[in-house]
Order: structure tokens, then C-alpha cells, then sequence
């Protein structure tokens, strides 16, 4: 369907009557008609209708009408105009004007006043609402703004400053209903000129649905010298003092740094920055800025931020940046040109986050901050391994935010970073849950890596209630996880109960106690199995039942390693402690306890009370006494020293005390266990008490004591039994041992009777012991002596042990053996051959010495005087062993030889072996307190040792050797001035002249006198150990078909070089194998012989063979010719290719110089 311009004035003509406009939206069959009419306007009846209507009349291509409509956009009966053309590809089109008085964008969006308060602040000249049902020049579908300019008023009125600027023609699109949406722009103004700076400037006021609205502004900054102009622009909510213009840049460019010297005003910016990096002449330029000055008009700052290309390691090896770029800021550029400068790049984090960090230079300092927000949580295992490897125990948790801090100058960072989620701790049925964390890590060169691990820890009991919270953090630094904090105002029941049932604290008869304030510790729990954690608090209390003192408390999981408690069932058990006051007495609050405890002192004493018998130190809780049983303990210390328990300090050392467990059953306190334990074996003189337990209770104290004697070395065991009665304060104690079968190891003796006797009064200690006994009848008859005694532990005292035949008697072996077996052994061979002329032993323990009945004096110590005849030998040992040292000899004189098998001398062959000791020279320079030697022959192998040793060091010597054909020597020695040398000889030598011919079949094949010597090799290692370091080294010496090798090894001191000493030296041959072939490699006669009789030949090429020649060993083509001829293992044409190739000759020549030799051989062979 054609339309004409007057059919569409005759259509609107009909939709007026009189006055009055009425259409509806589809009337004139236009679809962008009646979507703005129905979309824009208020209809009546499905119409639109104006009044006063003016026209319609015909101006230029449209049809034009006025009227007047009701209120519209918050304008009251406002004015319209209607242009109708055919602007709708020759359909109807319809163009509305509203052009309101003292209007702003507020009146009729009222919306902004909130969400865009710059846009309503706006003032235009000639403001105008424009409706369009098509696009037209600069006017979108639907409604428009537009005007003939926006004023430097309202808004804008900073830029009044600007005289000669002019914002025209603003016009944008509104679209959005409730939420109105525009972009208001302008056309660029005339350039302004500032600063030396000419910019055309463009303005837009923007309001987005978000809602959000700023204000814009355009233009673009002329750098010249080949740089094209760059767009810059402003973004805003509002205009105050500064225009800070930022490039607008699509893409990166690089640039001479020169040609921004005009926008810089000449300001010397690469020079600022030169000591930590080199700026090039040729940049990237990324980014680029200036800021007008409004108040008044001027240039305030330009900058620059340039691409350098450059690498800088800002920590060496920790954090780097692989291209920096630089801002260059120049403040007051037309006068003081103040420059700042600030370094940027990406720091690549664990190998997977890129993070932006930057920092601004300085003469001092150039730290280097930034941040990332993960898209993906960072796991703390990644920081463990990467960071932290010893904080194993750190959980699964992750990460959520990364804050970095890094030093240049100082070579130090630190970063922090965001917990996500809830730790759980679990402590048997209870929990801590550590929320809100954060990781903090600094980083320093000398230290390395510390921080801390923070959050709020709550305590959830084991029903799940709250029990608790605290401000815990960790050190994760430590090898293992320990929580820290403080727990305040919490009562002990309560904390108790949230781990276990709190009724041996309710039913103890022990007031409430509120615990103010406590340092708790949480640990990892050292079991083997699922991950479990110990909880530990302590705290100052103030209670009136104890009075000011320290209460521990900690609980852990029963059934936990290395031995659960008796009741472990899965759950967690606690164990509360109160180190009570020295003056404290249970008494005050189980009032019948005074009986027993008004009679002790006890010290460093502490209450217990606890769910399971732990067997093992709880957290927090070692120095308390283990094992602690279940329920309630008084546990401490019985001193000896003051009221019942004095008269044990008379048989015990001083300062032994007694280890005092009160096991206090509160419902039943008569059936309390109250006891004294020694838990250390407490000797004096030669007496041991190995066991003693004192149990309390009225009126007496019992004793049960198991005690050692030691005499001569051998220990005498013994109990005993007695009693301390508290009135009187005197104690009795007996030991006896009766039937002692095989005193001192001597079998076939009995003794009877021995007894020791204890007792405490107020004349003091007595303890008195006696025993001596004949074993034996007549000349065969010989005694054992023992006896001894002591007063106080201060008297004199000793023990003596003799086994002496009569004078003028040897006690044999026979002899003794027929004492206790009742045998006549004389006729036995041998037995009668090993006889004691001697044997005597002492033990003194007083430092005065022991005059015997018989005078002889004894010094404090141990003496042994010992001479055995065995056979034809003389065999004595010598001892003593007193306050000065130790003197001991042993020999056996003469050598013992059994002709040429078996030879058993000294070191030097002449006299039988021998061995002295005497420590009492300890520290006297020269002399010598150890000195051995020995040699033993058997069938050829001869082994020897010697050594000896004084104050400065020893020396040792082994020597082993094998008919001459094998010897090895070890020897070290050890010098406080040149520290330790050990070295190591082994020879293999194979030497042979044959005697007599070999021959086959009455044939001489191998006549007499043929030398065959090898193969022989030997072998040195010498090991150094001194103040200036260690040194192993070896040298080797071996013959190789004919062809002597040698090996001088320098060796890394290292344990597996030590352990395996043959596989380091082939190691080390194979890494220098040229030296260790030097014999062969430097003569090439060696090397042939070799190679002809085929020890070196492994299939070689003849190019193999010619190189080897021709290149290392330099040697003519002639005689390369005559070699491969005698090796023999190649055609003509194969060794002619081969000269021919290596030595660059030609094949006529090669194969002249080859035949020539070959004829020479047939010749010599036909001669």
C-alpha cells in the first residue's frame, strides 16, 4: 500500500474534531506508531487524546499539530508537538516535542534525585523531551533528551573556570520505565588550552539501572613525534576540583621514551628509578594521564605508565617480577616537576595465581603490596609444601584471599591470607572449631619463614553444647601443631564436663571453682592411629578451700598410645590438678585424714582428680606424678627429714624422699590408700634398698623394704619387714639369709647362716654382717674369709674376700674340684696341671682405707692379686682400682710354640703376649697407661697387633701376611695435635721361575727357567681426619698385559664411600678413566700391543683404528699403514677407505703405500 503525504494529512485531519486530538494507537496503521503511543503517552478510552489543539498543517515533509495533554512526565498540561512524516520507509512516522519551562531531569524522572543526583543537577539550555517511532539523525526509538547545550552551572559549575568552553547539543536516549536508563552526550568542544596541553573535550552524564550513574568526560592528548594522538577520559560521580584524564588504550604500542619528554615537560623520569632498574630507550606504553586543576585552571600532573621489558628479583628466588612496568608521576610539570615513580608487574604465585603487586619507589625503602581473590580456593596443602614442609600437621583447609607484602632493598615479604571454612579439632567427644582464620607468613633472609595461624576456637562439649571460646592462634613455624589462647570466666565443672563426665570433681566434696583466666594449648595427639588432638589449660585460682595456687587441667582422648587408660572407651577423659601450698593439709577438707597427715611433711604436693588411670604425661600436666589413678589423688613428696619419717633418714642418703600417693575415696574415707613409695634405688655404702613402701595409717607407719648387698662383686639379695611407731619414733628392720647355696659362684658351698641387722634409736644406726667359712680338710684344706662392718654409714668399713691355700701349698684344680664333688681327680690329666698359687681380693668403700684385725691396711678401692699355673705357663693378673685410677697386667710367659704350626708370642716374636693398663699416669705427658702386643702364626698366616696409648692419643698396628704371597696393614692413629690418621695397605704379588721343563709327549714345550711374574697389584687408602678437615684418598698400582696402571684417588669423606670403599674406587676410575689409562693412552706401542694381541680390540672399525692413529697418537701415514697390516682384521679396500677418509690422502696413495707393504711382506715371507 502506497502512501502519500496527503493521504496521511487527510488521516490525521480525521482524528481532529474541533479541538480536540483523539487517535488510538493503531489508527494510522503504523506498528512503531502505536508501540510509542501505547508505550508513552496516557491514553483515555484506548485513545490519546490532546485539547487546544493548533493544525494539523503541512510543514515541509510533515504534518504538523500542538495541543495540550494531561500531566506527562511530570509535567502539568504540558504542550506537545506532533510532526507526522513518512520517515518509516514511506509508511507514517510520528516525531513528539515537549519543550518544558524551568525544567530539569528530575521533574520528570524523579528516580535520579536518589540514584543520579549529577544528572539532576544538570542544567541545559532550551531543554527538550523528543518521542520518535523510527531512528532519526541523533534521535533514538522512543524518548530522547536533548538541548542546545549544557551550562557550566549545577553540575558542571567547576568547569566555569573555562570561559571559552562550550558544551553543545547534549541528546541521549531514556529508556526503562520506573528505572529510567540514558547517556546523555555532547559534541566535543572547542580544544582548551592548558598546561600546553590542547584538548577538545566531550561530556555524557550516564544513569544505569544498577542503579548507578557517573559523569564523562572525552578528549584526546596530541603527543607528536610519531606517537598518534591518544584518547583519554574521565569517569565520575561528580565534578569537584580536578579533570583526570586517562588513556583509553585498545592495544600496546612501543615507543621511544624520548618522545614523551614535551607531555612530560622535560621531567627526567628514567633517572629517578636508575638504581634499581634500567629504564630502555624504547617502552610499551600502557598507560597514560593528566589532571587539570579546576581551582585554578591548570596543569596539576601528568603521568606515564610504561611496559620496561625488564626482570626484577625483588627476593632472590622467592618473589619476582618477570616484566615490570613503570608510572612515572610528574606533579606541577610547568614548575617544580616533582616526580614520583611506582613499579608494577605479576608475581606468580605457587605456579597458578597470578597477583598484580606494585609499590612506589623510595630512596629507602621499595615494598611491594598486592592482592588476589582466588576464582578457585587456594588449598593450604600447596602453601605447606611450597612454604612451610615441616608444618605437616596444618589441615586440609583453603584459602580464600592473598594479601603480599615484599621488600626490595631488605630482601623480606610476608603475606596473608583468608581461612574459608570451619576447622574441626577433634578431643575425643568434644570439639574446637577454629573459625574466621587467617595465615600471616613473614619471610626474613636470616631466619626464613615464621607466622601465625589464627582464629576464633570454640569449644562444643560432647553433648554439642557450648562450652567456650577464645582467641586461638599457632606458630607454624614448630614442627607440630600447637594451639595457643587465653579461656576466661568458665567454671572447672563446666570445662570438665564438656569432655567427660564431671562427677569424680562434683562428688570430691571440693567447693566450685571459676576459672578467670586460662592459657590453654591444644597439640596434636601423638597416636598412632586416627588424628585425635590434647587439650591443656592452666590458670592462677583463688579459691577458698586452697587459697592462691596454680590449677592444671587437660584432657585427651582415652584409649590413646602407648597405654590407654583402664576404662579407655573412645571417649575423652580429663584429669584436673591443684599444686597446693607446702603448709596445705587434705585434712581441711576431709577433716579425718589429720591423723596420718599431721605426722608427715609433704612437699611440692598437688590434688588430682581424674576420669581414667593415665599412665602417660597429659598435655600441659608432665611434671605431675605418673601414673595417676582413677578418682581422687593427694599426691607429693614425704620428706625424712622432719616429724614420723626422720628415723628413715638414718639408712637412707640424704635428701631421699618418698613419692606419697593418696588415693582418697571421699565416700568412704577410712578405706583410703595412703602410701610412701622410693621409686629410685637408693644406696649407701654396699648397701642397695631397691624396694620401700611405708604404708600410713594411725598410730604406726609399716615398712616392707627388699635391699642388695653387693660383696665381692656378687649381689646379695634380701628382704625385710618392721615398723616406725609414731609415738616413741624408733624403727626396727631385720634382714637374714639362711641356706646360702653358692655364695660368690663357689659351687658345692653352702653357708647356713648370714645375717644384717638394722637399728634406728637414739644412739643411732648400727648394721653389723659376719661370715667366714673352711672348705676343706687337712694340707688340701683352704678358707674363704668374708666379713665387715658399719655404724652410721661413717665409720670405717670394708669387705675382705681370701681364698688361700696353707703356705707352701698350690691349690689345684684337682683339689677343688674333689672338695665338692668327692673325687680323687689327681690322676686326671691336665687338672693337676692348672693350680692357684694366689688369689686375694679387696673392696674398701672408706675414703680412709680398712685396718684389718691383723693390721694390714687396706686402701679404699679394689685389689686383685691372681698367679695360675697352667701346664708349663705362668699365668698372672694384677689389679687395683682405688681413688687415683686403675693399675692391671696380664701376661704369659714364656711364648707358647708348638713348633713350626702354631706360634703364640709378643709383637716381636720373643716373649709370650702380654697387656698393661695403668690409668693413674692419665695426663702425665709420655706416659704411656695402655700398651698390648701379640702375634699369632697357624699354617703360614701370620696375624700381629701392637698398640699403645697416653694422654696425648694412641696407636695401633694390624698386620696380616700369607706366605709372602697376600699382606695386609691396617694402622691409625689419633694425636690431640694432629687428630686422627688411619690408613690401609693390601699387596697381591705373583712371582714363579719354573724349575723344570713341561713336557708333552716326551716334547720340551716350556723349558725350565721361564720367568712368569704377575699378576700382581696393590692397593693404598689413607683416611685423615684434622682441624683443618677430612681428607680419604687411595692409590692404586696394578700390571695389565705387561702394561703397569696407577691410580692416585682423592675421595669424598661421605658414609657411602666408607661402607663401600671397592665400588667408590671403580667409580671413581670410571670418572677418570684417561688418567687412569695414561700408560696407554701416551704410548702408542703399548697401545698396538695391546690392540694386536686383542685386549683392546671390541670390534673397531678400521676408520676406529685409523682416528685413533692418525689424530691422538700423530703418527705417519706410513706407519698407520704398517700398523693396520699387523693388526691383520681388514681387507685392502676397507683400510685404503680408511686412509683415504682420516688422513686425506688419496686412494692411489693408500693403496701404493698398502700393496707396497704387502709385496715387502710376501717378499720377506718367500726369504
Amino acid at each position: 500500500m502506497t502512501v502519500t503525504l496527503d493521504d496521511l494529512e487527510a488521516a490525521v485531519d480525521a482524528l481532529v474534531t474541533g479541538s480536540t486530538f483523539a487517535m488510538a494507537p493503531d489508527a494510522l496503521g503504523s506498528e512503531g506508531i502505536r508501540a510509542l503511543v501505547a508505550d508513552s503517552f496516557p491514553l483515555t478510552a484506548g485513545q490519546w487524546v490532546l485539547t487546544a489543539v493548533d493544525g494539523p498543517r503541512r510543514q515541509g515533509d510533515a504534518v504538523v499539530l500542538t495541543g495540550t495533554s494531561t500531566t506527562l512526565l511530570g509535567v502539568g498540561t504540558p504542550r506537545l508537538t506532533l510532526s507526522f512524516d513518512l520517515a518509516d520507509g514511506g509508511l507514517p512516522a510520528l516525531l513528539v516535542v515537549l519543550a518544558p519551562a524551568d525544567w530539569n531531569p528530575g521533574v520528570s524522572f524523579p528516580s535520579w534525585r536518589d540514584t543520579a543526583p549529577a544528572l539532576v543537577g544538570l542544567v541545559l539550555a532550551n531543554p527538550r523531551l523528543e518521542w520518535s517511532s523510527v531512528e532519526r539523525s541523533g534521535i533514538s526509538t522512543g524518548l530522547n533528551l536533548v538541548a542546545d547545550e549544557v551550562l557550566k552551572q549545577g553540575t558542571l559549575a567547576a568547569l566555569a573556570t573555562f570561559p571559552d568552553l562550550h558544551l553543545p547539543d547534549p541528546h541521549g536516549a531514556i529508556s526503562g520505565g520506573a528505572a529510567p536508563t540514558t547517556r546523555i552526550t555532547t559534541d566535543p568542544s572547542p580544544a582548551l588550552s592548558v598546561g600546553g596541553l590542547a584538548l577538545p573535550l566531550a561530556f555524557a552524564a550516564v544513569a544505569t539501572a544498577e542503579p548507578d550513574s557517573y559523569l564523562e568526560f572525552d578528549s584526546t592528548i596530541a603527543i607528536g613525534h610519531g606517537v598518534p594522538d591518544i584518547p583519554v577520559s574521565m569517569r565520575a560521580d561528580e565534578l569537584n576540583t580536578y579533570l583526570i584524564l586517562d588513556a583509553d588504550l585498545t592495544g600496546l604500542t612501543r615507543y621511544a621514551l624520548a618522545a614523551f619528554a614535551d607531555f612530560l615537560h622535560g621531567a627526567q623520569v628514567a633517572d629517578t628509578v636508575k638504581d634499581v632498574l634500567k629504564v630502555p630507550d624504547v617502552i610499551v606504553l600502557r598507560h597514560l594521564s593528566a589532571v587539570i586543576g579546576l581551582t585554578p585552571a591548570r596543569l596539576a600532573s601528568v603521568a606515564v605508565e610504561v611496559g620496561t621489558g625488564q626482570a626484577l628479583d625483588i627476593v632472590p628466588g622467592k618473589v619476582s617480577v618477570p616484566d615490570v612496568s613503570l608510572r612515572f608521576g610528574v606533579e606541577d610539570p610547568t614548575g617544580a616537576k616533582d616526580i614520583t615513580a611506582r613499579l608494577t608487574g605479576t608475581f606468580r604465585f605457587l605456579d597458578a595465581y597470578d597477583v598484580d603487586i606494585s609499590a612506589y619507589y623510595s630512596k629507602s625503602s621499595v615494598e611491594f603490596t598486592g592482592a588476589l581473590d582466588p576464582s578457585t580456593p587456594v588449598p593450604l596443602t600447596r602453601i605447606v609444601q611450597t612454604y612451610l614442609p615441616d608444618a605437616t600437621w596444618l589441615p586440609d583447609l583453603t584459602l580464600d584471599r592473598l594479601e603480599l607484602s615484599a621488600e626490595l632493598r631488605a630482601k623480606r615479604y610476608s603475606f596473608g591470607l583468608a581461612v574459608a571454612g570451619d576447622w574441626t579439632i577433634p578431643i575425643g567427644a568434644a570439639a574446637l572449631h577454629l573459625t574466621g582464620g587467617s595465615l600471616d607468613l613473614a619471610y626474613q633472609p636470616d631466619t626464613g619463614f615464621d607466622g601465625t595461624l589464627a582464629g576464633t576456637a570454640a569449644l562444643t562439649g560432647r553433648g554439642g553444647q557450648a562450652a567456650g571460646s577464645f582467641a586461638g592462634s599457632v606458630a607454624v613455624r614448630k614442627a607440630g601443631f600447637e594451639l595457643e589462647g587465653t579461656l576466661s570466666d568458665l567454671s572447672l565443672t563446666a570445662l570438665a564436663d564438656a569432655f567427660a563426665d564431671a562427677s569424680v570433681i562434683t562428688g570430691s566434696g571440693i567447693a566450685e571453682i571459676t576459672v578467670r583466666q586460662a592459657a590453654v594449648v591444644v597439640r596434636k595427639s601423638t597416636d598412632a592411629g586416627a588424628t585425635s588432638y590434647e587439650f591443656a589449660a592452666g590458670a592462677t585460682i583463688d579459691a577458698e578451700q586452697f587459697g592462691q595456687v596454680r590449677l592444671l587441667f587437660a584432657a585427651r582422648k582415652t584409649g590413646t598410645a602407648p597405654q590407654p587408660p583402664e576404662t579407655g572407651d573412645g571417649q575423652a577423659g580429663f584429669l584436673a590438678g591443684v599444686v597446693v601450698t607446702p603448709e596445705w593439709n587434705p585434712k581441711s577438707i576431709w577433716c579425718p585424714l589429720g591423723e596420718v597427715f599431721d605426722y608427715v611433711t609433704v612437699r611440692n604436693a598437688s590434688l588430682l582428680l581424674s576420669t581414667d588411670r593415665w599412665t602417660q604425661p597429659l598435655p600441659g600436666a608432665d611434671g605431675l606424678p605418673y601414673p595417676v589413678e582413677k578418682g581422687v589423688t593427694f599426691a607429693g613428696s614425704l620428706s625424712l627429714t622432719d616429724k614420723a619419717l626422720s628415723v628413715l633418714s638414718n639408712v637412707l642418703p640424704p635428701g631421699t624422699e618418698l613419692d606419697l600417693a593418696a588415693h582418697i575415696d571421699p565416700a568412704n574415707l577410712p578405706q583410703s590408700d595412703i602410701r610412701g613409695t622410693l621409686t629410685d634405688i637408693a644406696t649407701v655404702a654396699s648397701v642397695q634398698f631397691t624396694k620401700l613402701v611405708v604404708d600410713l595409717a594411725p598410730t604406726k607407719f609399716t615398712l616392707e623394704a627388699d635391699l642388695t648387698f653387693t660383696v665381692q662383686g656378687e649381689a646379695l639379695h634380701l628382704a625385710g619387714r618392721g615398723m616406725i611407731l609414731l609415738q616413741a619414733l624408733t624403727m626396727e628392720l631385720s634382714v637374714t639369709v639362711e641356706h646360702w647355696v653358692h655364695p660368690l659362684g663357689i659351687q658345692g658351698l653352702t653357708i647356713d647362716e648370714f645375717g644384717l641387722d638394722l637399728a634406728v634409736e637414739d644412739t643411732g644406726l648400727t648394721i653389723g654382717l659376719l661370715g667366714k667359712f673352711l672348705i676343706g680338710t687337712g694340707d688340701d684344706a683352704f678358707t674363704l674369709v668374708l666379713g665387715g662392718e658399719l655404724t652410721d654409714f661413717t665409720e670405717p668399713s670394708a669387705f675382705v674376700f681370701a681364698l688361700d691355700p696353707k703356705p707352701g701349698h698350690e691349690l689345684t684344680l684337682a683339689r677343688v674340684v674333689g672338695q665338692f664333688t668327692g673325687t680323687d681327680l689327681d690322676a686326671v690329666p691336665l687338672l693337676e696341671d692348672i693350680a692357684i698359687d694366689r688369689l686375694d681380693c679387696y673392696v674398701v668403700a672408706d675414703p680412709n682405707g680398712w685396718t684389718a684385725p691383723d693390721n694390714h691396711l687396706y686402701p679404699k678401692g679394689f685389689g686383685l692379686d691372681a698367679q695360675v699355673r697352667f701346664l708349663g705357663w705362668t699365668i698372672k693378673v694384677k689389679a687395683v682400682v682405688g681413688a687415683r685410677g686403675i693399675v692391671a697386667a696380664g701376661s704369659i710367659d714364656p711364648a707358647v710354640t708348638f713348633g713350626d704350626l702354631l706360634q703364640l708370642t709378643d709383637a716381636t716374636g720373643t716373649t709370650g703376649p702380654h697387656v698393661d693398663i695403668d690409668t693413674t699416669v692419665l695426663g702425665q705427658t709420655g706416659k704411656t697407661y695402655f700398651d698390648a702386643s701379640g702375634r699369632i702364626s697357624l699354617l703360614g698366616l701370620t696375624e700381629t697387633f701392637s698398640g699403645h696409648a697416653d694422654s696425648s692419643g694412641f696407636t695401633f698396628t694390624f698386620t696380616t701376611d700369607l706366605a709372602g704371597l697376600f699382606r695386609t696393614e691396617i694402622s691409625a692413629t689419633l694425636s690431640t695435635g694432629t687428630g686422627f690418621t688411619g690408613s690401609f695397605a693390601g699387596a697381591y704379588c705373583f712371582d714363579l721361575t719354573l724349575q723344570g721343563d713341561v713336557t708333552v709327549d716326551g716334547i720340551t714345550i716350556i723349558p725350565a727357567g721361564v720367568h712368569v711374574e704377575g699378576p700382581d697389584a696393590t692397593l693404598e687408602a689413607t683416611c685423615a681426619v684434622g682441624p683443618r678437615g677430612a681428607s680419604l684418598a687411595a692409590e692404586l698400582h696394578l700390571t695389565w698385559a705387561g702394561v703397569p696402571l696407577d691410580a692416585d684417588m682423592g675421595l669424598a669423606v661421605d658414609a657411602r664411600v666408607l661402607a663401600d670403599l671397592p665400588r667408590a674406587i671403580a667409580t671413581w676410575i670410571s670418572g677418570h678413566a684417561e688418567q687412569f689409562f695414561k700408560a696407554v693412552l701416551d704410548d702408542v706401542e703399548a697401545w698396538l700391543t695391546l690392540l694386536v694381541k686383542g685386549v683392546l680390540w671390541v670390534g673397531q672399525t678400521a676408520v676406529d683404528v685409523v682416528e685413533a692413529l692418525f689424530v691422538h697418537f700423530a703418527q705417519s701415514v706410513v706407519d698407520i699403514a704398517d700398523a693396520l697390516l699387523e693388526l691383520g682384521r681388514f681387507d685392502l679396500d676397507t683400510m685404503a677407505e680408511a686412509l683415504v677418509e682420516v688422513c686425506g690422502i688419496t686412494w692411489e696413495r693408500a693403496l701404493e703405500l698398502l700393496e707396497k707393504k704387502c709385496a715387502i711382506t710376501r717378499a720377506a715371507n718367500a726369504l
